[in-house]
């Protein structure tokens, strides 16, 4: 069975592609996670005060 580049190509960009989304993904969850937790730092800070 004869190997097709352009095939192969095409798979290698749709995972790296996927690869990227995930990144995206994991680094919009870290910023929500940080979002959360400035939050609630302060509303601990303004309840203190």
């Amino acid at each position: 069975m004869p190997l097709d580049r352009d095939g192969i190509l095409q798979g290698n960009g749709i995972l790296l592609y996927a690869l990227y989304v995930l990144n995206l993904f994991f680094k919009f969850c870290d910023m929500v996670t940080w979002v959360v937790r400035a939050e609630e730092h302060i509303v601990m800070f303004v309840l203190i005060f």
